[in-house]
């Protein structure tokens, strides 16, 4: 005969070992698996299959938010000066979760910008995300995220007039060729 766990809850010991007909306490507990467990008594295997499920889901959500939550720097990356393109990146791993200085990011784009004959620069297009690093299964966990700014407003011109000739041995060949 197994022991009914609302007669165990309620601390009814006593009159389980009597229905069991043990004479001694400890024998009832320990058939009954409530040996140490004080209050706790008795668990039905619905009861424990739903600790264990509780048990994981608490892991799993602890280990979901557990996630460092780091300021991350952009640092340029690469661009066109044609295009007016800046690429800034930065790292991150699969725990993080980055907080993006986005401000910090503007500032080195427009000063690279200025630099190229520029006003300025702003964010556009959104992010690119490239894995760097896969674990043995193929996961990727960690990666680089790439932000590209547009220089803006108009390109500063030096003055400076490129006057392109064409080679004089060359011209004579132009002509033959456009002859044929």
């Amino acid at each position: 005969m197994q022991c009914g766990g609302y007669l165990c809850y309620a601390g009814a010991i006593r009159t389980v070992q009597e229905l069991l007909g043990h004479n001694d306490v400890k024998t009832t507990m320990i058939y009954t698996h409530a040996l140490n467990r004080g209050g706790k008594g008795v668990k039905s295997p619905v009861e424990r299959k739903m600790e264990k499920i509780i048990f994981i889901c608490v892991g799993v959500v602890v280990m979901a938010l557990s996630g460092c939550a780091t300021v991350k720097h952009l640092t340029a990356t690469g661009g066109s000066k044609s295009d007016g393109i800046i690429k800034m990146s930065y790292e991150c791993g699969i725990f993080q979760v980055p907080k993006v200085d986005m401000q910090q990011g503007a500032k080195i784009a427009q000063k690279r910008c200025m630099a190229w004959g520029y006003t300025d620069a702003e964010a556009f297009g959104g992010s690119i995300k490239s894995c760097t690093w896969y674990n043995s299964s193929g996961s990727c966990i960690r990666w680089i995220v790439t932000i590209e700014f547009q220089c803006t407003g108009n390109i500063k011109k030096s003055g400076a007039i490129l006057i392109f000739r064409y080679p004089k041995h060359l011209i004579g060949k132009q002509k033959k060729k456009h002859q044929i």
